[in-house]
């Protein structure tokens, strides 16, 4: 809010002033004059008063200088009280944003610096209605994050150590089926070892100690050669990875192996979910001088509700198939993180036709595209 110099708090009260002295003096200059009149025309009952006026001036002084005073106090109490009612709105404002109803707001209907001070605290307001807002979400995150671990850890542990103990106990029929109990640790042990670095990656990423290491990425070989390591998890599922390469070659200037683990985890998520659709397509182009990338899978569809937050930690949309599938919830949020850290963006799209994960780069001036050969 900018304010002119003739719309300032101090202007206004100079003009209070000045015409509060003008009306003062028209005032006294009218009483006087009917003063005069009742005098000259003996008229009561204010005769007397008159009389006093101007036939002992020392008391009439007095007399004019206390109503002087009476008219200038009435009339500059009368042209403030807009300011000191819009005062008392503040003071009173302030007391109820202090009791902790953080979502009230002063009207701004003044064009002063009493409403530019009004409109500062309705700003200081609503930051701290967020940063409370922001803060409580904080709170509820680390106690989901605390119980969503804790039972993370527990169920594979809870598998490993019930396993071992049978084992141990030699509760066992024959070697077949000593091997599937081991199998069957080993599967647990892989999950639990899975779940403890993508803990621990994603708190590097989350509080910025993940160092980003750049250098020239082709992003369509790297795509390639992730898809290609991903041919037993997708011949198992029975799902068929397409490619869908761009026209020119992109190279990005960035931490390759942060990438391929972005990547990684979107091509093995769209196998795993996407497997009523059979094909996963994986596509990668030039859009408004960035390299987009899209994993595109043909299966069951996000629920609108829970697609805002599937870059959440711990989000698992569908629990009992995430748990079958040994989801941690972790992947996306690191992948969002890792993207963000190269000043990207991720996001996605789902319908009943498809689900599109999309990532975004800006393109470096020195390695932004090469022709293909």
């Amino acid at each position: 809010m900018k304010n002119s110099p003739f719309t300032s708090l101090r202007w206004k009260m100079f003009l209070y002033f000045s015409f509060s002295i003008l009306l003062t003096v028209v005032s006294i200059g009218v009483l006087w004059l009917i003063s005069l009149i009742t005098y000259e025309y003996r008229i009561e009952p204010i005769y007397s008063m008159a009389t006093m006026l101007i036939e002992a001036p020392l008391l009439g002084i007095v007399f004019l200088f206390l109503v002087t005073g009476m008219f200038f106090m009435l009339y500059f109490f009368v042209l403030t009280s807009g300011f000191m009612k819009y005062l008392l709105r503040i003071i009173y404002s302030v007391q109820v944003i202090s009791s902790g109803n953080l979502s009230y707001r002063i009207p701004i209907t003044r064009n002063d610096e009493l409403g530019l001070l009004a409109n500062h605290i309705n700003t200081m307001t609503a930051k701290l209605d967020t940063s409370m807002k922001e803060e409580r979400k904080a709170a509820k995150a680390k106690q989901e994050l605390i119980t969503n671990v804790s039972h993370d850890l527990r169920t594979p542990l809870t598998s490993i150590v019930g396993y071992m103990d049978l084992i141990e106990r030699d509760q066992y029929k024959d070697e077949v089926e000593l091997r599937h109990y081991t199998n069957i640790v080993f599967f647990k042990a892989k999950r639990l070892q899975k779940l403890i670095e993508d803990l621990f990656e994603y708190t590097r990423t989350l509080h910025g100690s993940m160092v980003i290491s750049k250098e020239k990425v082709d992003i369509g070989q790297l795509l390639e050669q992730l898809v290609a390591e991903a041919f037993p998890m997708s011949d198992q599922a029975g799902v068929e990875c397409r490619l869908h390469p761009s026209h020119e070659k992109i190279i990005l200037f960035a931490d390759g192996d942060k990438l391929a683990r972005v990547y990684e985890n979107l091509i093995s998520n769209a196998i795993q979910y996407g497997q009523k659709g059979k094909y996963v397509d994986v596509k990668w182009k030039i859009e408004n001088m960035e390299a987009v990338v899209e994993v595109v899978n043909y299966g069951r569809p996000i629920p609108a509700q829970d697609l805002p937050f599937i870059f959440e930690r711990f989000y698992r949309g569908e629990k009992s198939r995430a748990d079958h599938l040994g989801g941690a919830g972790l992947g996306l949020a690191i992948a969002k993180n890792i993207i963000e850290l190269h000043s990207g963006s991720v996001y996605a799209h789902s319908d009943t036709k498809q689900t599109v994960f999309i990532t975004k780069l800006k393109l470096n001036g020195q390695f932004k595209k090469e022709a293909t050969p």
